[in-house]
């Protein structure tokens, strides 16, 4: 593996740049990409539900619903995670760099929001409203799971509103009593596979940059030897601190904008690595 770590770097900068250049002609983010996990998942784009394909772009004003076999990813302007569990029907009513709305008909999402000064995430189920101060939650009609961070919480029927922060959760939101409880193991264990779920696509959206440019990758692959387990391997060593982005951003002239995407992608899979542990931590306190 050290001898290909040259090569690797070199990889990694031609994707790099390339990216950059292609970045400079759209000018543009995605504002939506859905991930397909499982079953059935269909989307309305304003002409009626038609079946949903795996990494698809969205834009703002569509439906995805997701049947009873179905589990899907939204990923928001590159950032935000929205996780769709069986019978789940979301809206993205407004998608802008500043304010995200989604209106949440049925089913139940986990939500992890990148926390950004300045912005505003709102979610919107049948019986409430919650206010996002960068997160991770899961929400339904009837209960309200928070990892870290804050959820401002308003009943829709009783306007009655109350802050939930991180470890505590709220059930039976329809009845109206919004009552705060502490997570329980259980509900720990279910936030635990949020978490492992959100870092998996994390680095199905940081792969998307050689997805991207596939010729130049396969190429290279071929020209040097390499092997996708090559490439994913030296990834995981950044993830995990063995190699950090200082030895691909001291080779480049200029830092472009898919690196600072990577970058950050990198950074935020750290940051819920190590929030792993500290569930793991307070797992074992409770049992």
């Amino acid at each position: 593996m050290k001898k290909k770590i040259p090569i690797l770097l070199g990889l990694l900068l031609i994707i790099l740049v390339a990216g950059s250049i292609v970045l400079y002609k759209t000018g543009s983010e995605d504002v939506a990409k859905l991930y397909i996990t499982q079953g059935t998942v269909e989307v309305n784009l304003g002409e009626g539900f038609v079946p949903a394909v795996d990494e698809m772009q969205l834009l703002q004003g569509a439906i995805v619903r997701t049947g009873p076999d179905g589990r899907a990813d939204i990923v928001l302007l590159e950032q935000d995670i929205v996780s769709l569990n069986p019978g789940t029907e979301v809206k993205l009513s407004d998608i802008t760099p500043s304010r995200t709305i989604l209106e949440q008909r049925e089913g139940s999402t986990w939500n992890r929001v990148e926390k950004i000064t300045g912005r505003e995430y709102v979610l919107e189920t049948p019986s409430s409203v919650a206010t996002v101060r960068g997160t991770g939650f899961l929400i339904s009609s009837d209960t309200l799971l928070v990892d870290d961070g804050q959820v401002d919480l308003k009943h829709k029927e009783s306007g009655e509103e109350i802050a939930v922060t991180a470890g505590e959760l709220i059930r039976q939101i329809h009845a109206g009593e919004l009552k705060k409880e502490d997570l329980s193991v259980e509900d720990l264990k279910i936030i635990r596979e949020k978490v492992l779920h959100d870092i998996e696509v994390l680095k199905r959206e940081r792969r998307a940059a050689f997805a991207k440019h596939k010729i130049i990758y396969q190429q290279m692959k071929k020209k040097y030897g390499l092997s996708d387990e090559d490439v994913y391997q030296f990834l995981e060593d950044l993830d995990s601190g063995k190699r950090d982005f200082s030895s691909i951003e001291d080779k480049l002239p200029f830092k472009p904008k898919v690196l600072e995407k990577m970058k950050r992608h990198t950074q935020r899979i750290q940051t819920l690595q190590k929030r792993l542990e500290r569930i793991d931590a307070r797992i074992a306190e409770l049992s």
